[in-house]
């Protein structure tokens, strides 16, 4: 079992929940998603947000990256929020296995992607 909190998680569809906690059972399966009220052992806290997919959605972080990079270069008016939103990916339920990214050193309520001022680039990793 592992767990993951964050500023945000974005679970499809539509769902952003700021200040949660993901559970993941060995082999990467959905377990439970709950709100961060207090400090839990064996919580890993991540700041930015926690992007939350169907394993094999895409087959690497840079992928993820550049699908955001372009849909916002082609609709800058819509948000980083908003564009998530958009993407039409497949909702998630109990026991399935997911891929969890991690997207960092944004300006996650800027119509732009690019990094904020005290940060010296944007990031996105794989966890698991």
């Amino acid at each position: 079992m592992i767990r993951f909190a964050s500023h945000y998680l974005f679970l499809p569809v539509n769902n952003l929940y700021k200040l949660h906690w993901i559970e993941l059972s060995e082999g990467r399966h959905f377990r439970k998603l709950n709100p961060l009220e207090n400090e839990i052992a064996s919580i890993i806290f991540l700041s930015g947000i926690i992007i939350i997919v169907k394993e094999n959605t895409f087959s690497s972080a840079n992928e993820l990256l550049n699908i955001i990079e372009d849909s916002l270069k082609q609709f800058p008016e819509v948000g980083f929020f908003e564009l998530l939103r958009q993407m039409q990916l497949e909702k998630i339920t109990v026991g399935e296995r997911v891929n969890l990214y991690h997207l960092d050193g944004i300006d996650l309520l800027s119509t732009e992607f690019r990094t904020d001022n005290c940060r010296s680039c944007r990031h996105i990793q794989r966890l698991c």
